[in-house]
C-alpha cells in the first residue's frame, strides 16, 4: 500500500484563513474611521475654545484681535493703537496655530459682499464684545464639512455637527 501524502491546504483551511483576515480587517477599517471622526470633533471643539478665549481676553484687556486663516495657519494678530496696526499677537495662547494637513477649513463672511473678494479673510474679535459674523466649515480635505462654528454680531459662537441632508446643500 502507498500513502498517498497531500502538501498543501485544504478549501475549507484557506476560506477560514480569508473570513479571518476580512474580518480584523473590517475592525480596523472602522477603528480607523471612528479615529478621524473624534480627531475632527476634538480640533472642532479646540478651535471653538480658541475663538472664545480670544473673545473674552478682548473685552478683559481691552483689546481688538484679528484671526487670520490660511490653507495651513491660524494667526492672531491683536490692534496697536500707536501703530494703528495688526501686529502678530504676543498674547502666548492667541498666537501662530498650524491646522492639520488632514482637517479642512473653510471660512464663509455671513455679511460678505460676493463682488468684493477680501485678500485675508479674517474674525474680528472687538474690546466691545462684538465680532465679525462668520461661519467656519470644518471636514476633512476633499469631502463635505462635518462641523460648523457660527459666530454672530453680539459675541455668540456656538458649534454644531452638520447633518446629512444640510451637507447636500453646501458648496
Amino acid at each position: 500500500m502507498q500513502s498517498s501524502k497531500s502538501y498543501g491546504f485544504t478549501l475549507i483551511e484557506i476560506l477560514i484563513v480569508m473570513l479571518i483576515i476580512s474580518i480584523v480587517g473590517g475592525i480596523t477599517l472602522l477603528a480607523v474611521s471612528h479615529n478621524r471622526n473624534t480627531q475632527l470633533g476634538t480640533y472642532t471643539n479646540q478651535l471653538t475654545n480658541r475663538l472664545i478665549l480670544a473673545e473674552q481676553r478682548a473685552m478683559l484687556l481691552p483689546m481688538v484681535f484679528k484671526l487670520v486663516i490660511t490653507d495651513e495657519t491660524l494667526q492672531f494678530y491683536q490692534y496697536q493703537e500707536a501703530t494703528s496696526r495688526f501686529t502678530k499677537s504676543s498674547d502666548s495662547t492667541l498666537g501662530l496655530y498650524r491646522i492639520p494637513e488632514n482637517i479642512h477649513l473653510t471660512l464663509k463672511m455671513q455679511d460678505e459682499d460676493p463682488e468684493k473678494k477680501h485678500p485675508e479673510p479674517h474674525i474680528i474679535f472687538s474690546s466691545s464684545g462684538d465680532l465679525t459674523p462668520f461661519s467656519l466649515l470644518i471636514g476633512s480635505p476633499k469631502k463635505p464639512p462635518t462641523y460648523e462654528i457660527k459666530g454672530d454680531a453680539n459675541g455668540n459662537i456656538k458649534m454644531h455637527k452638520i447633518n446629512l441632508a444640510k451637507q447636500a446643500e453646501l458648496p
